[in-house]
C-alpha cells in the first residue's frame, strides 16, 4: 500500500473484448475498437477509491512500480480495481493472480483501457514504462 491507502501493482489493466463479467470495448468514428473498458468495480475498471471496486479486500490502485533503471512510480491513469487474491483460481475469468492481487489479462491491445495508456505485454495489459 502506498501514503494513499491503495494498493501498488507491478502491472497496468489488463482487459478484453469477450470478457465473462460484462465491460464495454468503444467503436471509434471509423469503426475500429478503442479498447476494452471492464464494467464498473470489475478488475481493471477506473476508479477513484477502494469503494469503486468488487471483491475480496478490493482496492483502487492509483500507482504501479516502473520497470528498468528509473523505477520509481507511475501514476495509473484513472484508477484501476483489483482485489486480494493467493491464486489464479481466486480471480475472475480473464484475470491472473500476479504479486497478491488480480489483474486482467489480454490477447491484444484493443483488450486492453488503450484510452488510458495501456498495451497488451506479456499477457497482461500494461503502461509503458511498468
Amino acid at each position: 500500500m502506498d501514503a494513499g491507502g491503495t494498493t501498488d501493482t507491478d502491472a497496468g489493466n489488463p482487459g478484453g473484448n469477450d470478457m465473462d463479467s460484462g465491460g464495454t470495448g468503444p467503436v471509434t468514428d471509423s469503426g475500429t475498437s478503442a479498447g476494452f473498458t471492464p464494467a464498473p468495480g470489475q478488475v481493471g475498471a477506473p476508479c477513484t477509491g477502494n469503494g469503486d471496486c468488487k471483491g475480496f479486500s478490493p482496492t483502487c490502485a492509483q500507482s504501479v512500480d516502473g520497470s528498468g533503471m528509473s523505477g520509481g512510480k507511475v501514476d495509473i491513469p484513472n484508477g484501476y480495481c483489483t482485489h486480494f487474491c493467493l491464486n489464479t483460481a481466486a480471480c475472475g475469468a480473464n484475470e491472473s493472480c500476479q504479486k497478491s492481487v488480480c489483474l486482467r489479462t489480454c490477447k491484444t491491445n484493443d483488450d486492453c483501457r488503450i484510452d488510458d495508456g495501456f498495451e497488451c505485454r506479456d499477457k497482461l495489459c500494461k503502461l509503458p514504462g511498468t
